[in-house]
């Protein structure tokens, strides 16, 4: 992925999402330079950026989730873990958070449109 080394947690959540049969197949998935976008039909619904626990958001990243936010489309920071068991999820817009296990976390990835915060 250009000057970034490969990421082993989006290359696991990448294969966790697909492989899971839990999540709708009708849904896709894009990564546009590590920022994951859920899309309902034609329609983008939420941008994701996966983060390890650690991980801290740059400059740029901020840029890019501001913009996406002031085009309407809602950003999240999840940070996991390569495990994939336990999701703190953020709206960048109002910083507020939310927890959720991995059964949750499925049911919020299908049920976007209705439970976004």
């Amino acid at each position: 992925m250009g000057k970034y080394a490969p990421s082993n947690l989006n290359n696991k959540y990448s294969d966790w999402h697909w492989r899971d049969t839990r999540f709708n197949r009708d849904d896709f998935l894009t990564d546009i330079d590590r920022i994951w976008v859920e899309v309902r039909g034609e329609n983008p619904i939420a941008a994701f950026d996966i983060k390890e626990p650690t991980a801290e958001t740059t400059p740029m990243e901020s840029k890019v989730y501001n913009w996406l936010e002031n085009k309407g489309l809602p950003v999240f920071i999840v940070s996991t873990t390569q495990v994939l068991e336990n999701f703190r999820v953020t709206r960048w817009k109002t910083n507020a958070t939310r927890k959720f296990n991995q059964e949750q976390y499925i049911y919020f990835i299908n049920n976007l449109k209705d439970s976004l915060f």
